[in-house]
């Protein structure tokens, strides 16, 4: 039973389109500036967007930084839609609508990895996808 097997529809369509996005031989220009944004860039960026809320988040305390940055640009609307695509690809496609995504968050992408199937579903993705299992 090979791995792709295990995964339901939505999970094997992000795994694909993250293989894809993956097997690009070059980087992009926006891919080169985003690999050059370091840990501590992304906690500032982090840092200003909780300090622009007017009420903090509740329920993120254990989240990563990574985290918490991808599951703010999963629920930013005026990416467009999250449901049933990668990241990565949601990302570049706001980019070439003229959308101004985040840089930061395309750098979270590329450390957390391209082909890391986890990182690039989105958060409600996820939670509309899952299985429950009887006990």
């Amino acid at each position: 039973m090979s791995a792709w097997e295990d995964l339901t529809t939505s999970e094997l369509a992000i795994a694909q389109q993250s293989k894809k996005e993956a097997a690009q031989a070059e980087l992009t220009p926006e891919e080169k500036a985003a690999s050059r944004i370091t840990e501590p860039q992304i906690k500032k960026y982090w840092r200003e967007k909780e300090r622009a809320r007017k009420v903090p988040r509740v329920h993120q305390q254990d989240l990563s930084v990574h985290e918490k940055v991808l599951r703010e640009f999963d629920t930013s609307g005026q990416y467009g839609p999250c449901i049933g695509n990668a990241r990565i690809k949601r990302w570049k496609r706001a980019h070439r609508l003229g959308l101004k995504p985040p840089i930061e968050v395309l750098a979270v992408l590329l450390k957390e990895g391209r082909d890391n199937t986890k990182a690039q579903r989105a958060h409600v993705d996820e939670l509309l996808g899952s299985r429950f299992v009887e006990t």
